[in-house]
This record gives C-alpha cells, structure tokens and sequence, in this order.
C-alpha cells in the first residue's frame, strides 16, 4: 500500500480490524480515528479518547451555517458521509427534524457510539466506495464535513471520482 492511499475504504477496513483486535484500552492509540472511535465507545471519556483533536464534537455552527447558505431548502433525506460517532448527524437531525438523516461510517465503533447516543438518527456501518457500483445516494443533500476522500487527499482524481459517484442520484 501506497503511504498516500491509507484512506481508501480497502485500507481503512484493514486498519479498523487491527485496532478493534487490540483488547487493553490502555494499549490503544488514540491518535488515530479507529482508536479514538474504540476507546469513546467503550468509556464515553473524550478527554480519555481525545476525540476533539481530530473530530469535531461541537458541530452546531457548521450545521446551521450550511442551512442558512441553502436558504428555505427544506431536504427530505440526507446523509452524513464520514459521520464518525454521529455528533455531526444529530445536529443535522435537530436542524432537519422532519428529514430522514442518515449518518454513514466505516468503523463499526463510531457507528455503535452513534446508535446508542443518538437514536432519532440512523446509521449505517459502511464504505462508500465508488467501485462499489449498486451503493446509490438517493438523497436531497449530503453532508461531508469529515470525509477522508475530501480531507485527507488533494488529488483532483479521487476527488471527482467520489463526486460523481455521490452525486448520481443526489
């Protein structure tokens, strides 16, 4: 594996299972997305996990500064690509309370986190992947806020790759 392809959904499963193997929370590296996911799912700590220097916890300001650039739109489905633990689909929730909102991510503990904290919202434990031709969007907008194709790559390549497969049926 290339260094610069760590993100790509193969890798990223491969990483996730490496972390979810490790049994002593103290031995976790909470540098790293998966390990910080695993170590606030199971204690709940974000100091602990140190969550906040790399995911945003307090997402409010984003949600409702893309819902005053978008007006009146009043979206009836929605999903959050890269969702992590959910706090970012939950403010989507708060400020779309009739919207079906859709959080989406990789690891399997941020999906459980989110599950389990924030109930009004759904989530889906999977890749997107644009070799994965029968995943569809079907939504009225997509949030992607932390979506490692987006911030984790500046090539323009990937970049148009993942937005035509996004944006399909959006």
């Amino acid at each position: 594996m290339k260094n610069s392809d760590w993100w790509k959904p193969q890798n990223l499963k491969k990483t996730e299972k490496d972390f979810r193997n490790e049994n002593e929370l103290g031995k976790v590296d909470v540098h790293n997305d998966f390990g910080s996911y695993k170590v606030m799912f199971n204690t709940n700590d974000a100091t602990k996990s140190i969550i906040s220097t790399h995911n945003e916890i307090t997402p409010s300001y984003r949600v409702k500064a893309i819902k005053g650039i978008l007006g009146g739109f009043i979206p009836e489905k929605i999903y959050d690509l890269g969702c992590g633990l959910g706090f970012t689909t939950n403010e989507i929730s708060k400020e779309y309370p009739c919207a079906e909102v859709i959080g989406m991510d990789i690891s399997e503990d941020a999906i459980a986190f989110g599950k389990k904290n924030f109930p009004s919202c759904q989530f889906l434990c999977e890749a997107v992947d644009p070799e994965q031709r029968d995943q569809v969007f079907c939504a009225d907008l997509i949030y992607a806020f932390e979506f490692y194709p987006f911030t984790r790559t500046s090539d323009l390549k990937d970049h148009k790759q993942y937005l035509a497969h996004l944006t399909d049926e959006l």
